[in-house]
């Protein structure tokens, strides 16, 4: 695993954890891991699969894993609180 994260996803019934990886292989998946504050372990998703220019770029450090997932659970409405980037911006 390249990097992992945590999203939270509210609505107005329940509150979401999910938890996001980015795999060796470039595959990104994530699932639900709370469902109300209780641990809930659904079978991981695919979202996506990193080119292999992307997957270099990790690995010699141009760009995060991590940023990569945060700006892919923002981009499904998720909140990623306490993330900062390299630059020190934080996420919201």
């Amino acid at each position: 695993m390249i990097a992992r994260i945590l999203s939270t996803y509210d609505t107005e019934w329940a509150s979401l954890t999910w938890e996001w990886i980015l795999r060796a292989d470039g595959e990104v998946c994530y699932r639900l891991a709370q469902l109300r504050g209780r641990r809930d372990r659904n079978p991981w998703r695919s979202v996506t699969q990193f080119t292999g220019t992307d997957l270099d770029a990790l690995i010699r450090g141009i760009a995060s894993g991590e940023a990569r997932l945060v700006g892919l659970a923002l981009e499904r409405g998720h909140h990623v609180d306490g993330y900062r980037d390299r630059a020190g911006g934080a996420h919201a």
